[in-house]
């Protein structure tokens, strides 16, 4: 008896390490591929989203028939890198289930071989009944494993996730807001003050803005001009610390602009991206993510003033009318109109207008311009545009080319006194002419 329970525990011995190393050797095999499935669902997913959203584009080309191999050649990489997973995660319980049974029928053949040889204690039955109670140990055991070889398999599938998102949550933002500090400046007081501002992209090693010097005072209104990549945008978001310098001093009011507080300086500066951004949902709910308790009232003013009201008050619904995802079912102007109406509703001490005007005819565009002097006359504004039109009633211009400033004065002074200003009027006079 003592010699079977002995030989018992040795199998034992044998069972758990071997269900550990069947268990962990394929789980390690398939946890490879799981990350490799990760990224199939990623390409596809972008895949996915390309081809909706640039469906009228695929149309135009004749493309059809190349993205629909190229999504299927993503698909079928996927179905290859899932079906490997799941053939490694297969062997684990016919393995595990062959590994107990071995036992178990060791286990009978030893204990017929004891009770044959007579190694039965009468009366008490303890070697059948051991038996029977280490066999049904042994159902435990493997009804146990098939749990637990379950939850690592869906573990393994949580971290291979865990790993992708952990590589955008450990991303330290560079810029940081440590310092709760604001200040109050009068109408004709310096605002915004560029010295020797130099700023490139991590990706580039030319520049973007070259040693950039000006300033602004509270309640003018300045105009950005340049041709295509000068820099004109990234000024913008200088301007509104969305990004920092690499070298130089941004002062706003007469602090550095590092030292300001954040969370003041993006509520005095509301800056209106070039693309229009809306989100889904209404039209109200895209307004109040830049003013939670903005009123009826206020909404209905700023949207008066953006030009947007020529087409809401159309809607029964109004100010709820639906918003669709990106904006969809809203025209390139009207989402201009609307971004600008948001970036109003703030009541902003600086609102930057980078190319937001761009799709709007030039009678809109003047009355827009008009509209925002008129409610707003303390209002700093920062106009970003490629038509003078757009800024030569600026009380002052700065002309980029490069990244350089090519040019810094009024609207009659670069033309005398700018090349690159005067070459830029004269290109678009021609083309009015023309």
């Amino acid at each position: 008896m003592l010699y079977f329970l002995l030989l018992f525990e040795l199998s034992f011995l044998i069972l758990i390490p071997g269900i550990s190393f069947i268990a962990f050797f394929f789980m390690k095999k398939s946890s490879k591929k799981y990350l490799s499935i990760q990224d199939d669902l990623e390409i596809i997913s972008t895949r996915t989203s390309d081809s909706i959203y640039g469906n009228k584009v695929i149309k135009v080309f004749n493309k059809e028939s190349f993205e629909n191999n190229k999504f299927l050649y993503d698909v079928n990489k996927y179905k290859k890198d899932s079906n490997i997973a799941n053939k490694y995660n297969s062997f684990i319980n016919p393995l595990t289930f062959a590994l107990v049974n071995c036992i178990i029928i060791f286990t009978l053949i030893l204990g017929s071989m004891q009770m044959s040889n007579g190694k039965v204690i009468l009366g008490n039955l303890i070697l059948p009944s051991t038996i029977i109670t280490l066999v049904a140990y042994l159902d435990q055991i493997f009804l146990t494993v098939i749990v637990l070889t379950n939850l690592m398999i869906i573990l393994i599938r949580a971290l291979a996730s865990s790993k992708r998102v952990n590589n955008i949550l450990s991303i330290n933002p560079k810029i940081l807001d440590n310092i709760s500090f604001n200040k109050q400046i009068n109408i004709g007081d310096e605002i915004f003050s560029f010295d020797s501002v130099t700023f490139n992209y991590f990706d580039q090693s030319e520049p973007v803005l070259k040693d950039i010097s000006f300033s602004l005072n509270k309640g003018e209104s300045l105009g950005i001009i340049g041709s295509t990549g000068s820099g004109k945008s990234t000024l913008g978001l200088l301007m509104n610390r969305l990004i920092e310098q690499n070298s130089g001093l941004i002062k706003y009011k007469g602090v550095d602009i590092k030292n300001y507080s954040l969370n003041s300086l993006r509520n005095e500066v509301s800056i209106v991206l070039q693309k229009a951004v809306l989100f889904t949902g209404t039209i109200k709910s895209n307004l109040l993510s830049n003013n939670s308790s903005a009123s009826d009232d206020l909404i209905s003013k700023v949207l008066d003033i953006s030009l947007s009201s020529e087409f809401v008050n159309k809607y029964d619904d109004c100010i709820n009318h639906e918003v669709k995802e990106s904006g969809k079912n809203f025209s390139g102007g009207q989402r201009q109109r609307l971004s600008i109406a948001r970036g109003l509703i703030s009541n902003p001490e600086v609102l930057i207008l980078d190319d937001s005007t761009s799709a709007l005819d030039l009678i809109s565009e003047k009355n827009l311009k008009d509209n925002i002097k008129t409610f707003y006359p303390e209002l700093t504004k920062v106009i970003i545009s490629q038509r003078i039109s757009t800024i030569n009633s600026c009380d002052k211009i700065l002309v980029l080319d490069s990244g350089k400033v090519a040019g810094y004065g009024t609207h009659s002074d670069l033309l005398k006194k700018s090349n690159v200003y005067k070459q830029i009027y004269d290109s678009q006079n021609m083309v009015k002419n023309e």
